[in-house]
């Protein structure tokens, strides 16, 4: 029981840690999207204020007619970046007015332990799923058929000469290493 519940904090404590990285991210994303627009402000401010090396192109096209910002972000993306900003501020809001629930910290050696206890279960797991699946069955039936009729390199062929035993391994992978008919595809 305190294998399995020192398993569980382990399993939280990362999910807490994933968490606090999402976090870290989304306000990055934040960040990078409110610069661009900043960006994107200052060089139409450039461009008015006659500063840009643009001008030419700007007096070509003063209102970005066909659809297209003279300078800058169009307006039409500035409004979803601006939006996409709200959601991203909103969403990382909604995470941290939820009631935050933090269990004490593992210690190094608890979480050795955790690390190595989920590992047994996750093996475990895998193990039981592979006992159930009908192929691996009638593999694991062959492979044992093999070793009992001496036909490979387990025991049945350890009491015969080096010689034989070497042709015996040269006859099984001739014959497909295993494999199905046909050998390795």
């Amino acid at each position: 029981p305190d294998a399995q519940k020192t398993v569980c904090r382990r399993e939280c404590q990362l999910a807490q840690d994933k968490e606090e990285a999402l976090l870290r991210q989304i306000h990055l994303v934040i960040e990078r999207y409110s610069r661009a627009l900043e960006v994107s402000r200052a060089v139409a401010a450039a461009v008015a204020a006659g500063a840009c090396t643009d001008a030419a192109a700007l007096a070509e096209n003063p209102r970005g007619e066909g659809g297209r910002s003279p300078m800058g972000l169009a307006p039409s993306l500035v409004e979803k970046y601006e939006a996409r900003i709200a959601l991203l501020c909103h969403t990382a809001e909604s995470l941290r007015a939820e009631p935050y629930v933090a269990l004490p910290r593992l210690t190094p050696m608890e979480q050795a332990a955790g690390w190595a206890c989920a590992g047994f279960a996750k093996t475990a797991l895998s193990a039981s799923r592979l006992k159930e699946n009908p192929a691996v069955q009638g593999a694991f039936a062959s492979l044992a058929s093999r070793f009992r009729r001496g036909n490979s390199i387990g025991e049945g062929a350890a009491a015969l000469p080096e010689q034989t035993r070497a042709e015996t391994v040269d006859e099984f992978v001739a014959s497909g290493g295993g494999y199905p008919a046909g050998g390795a595809q």
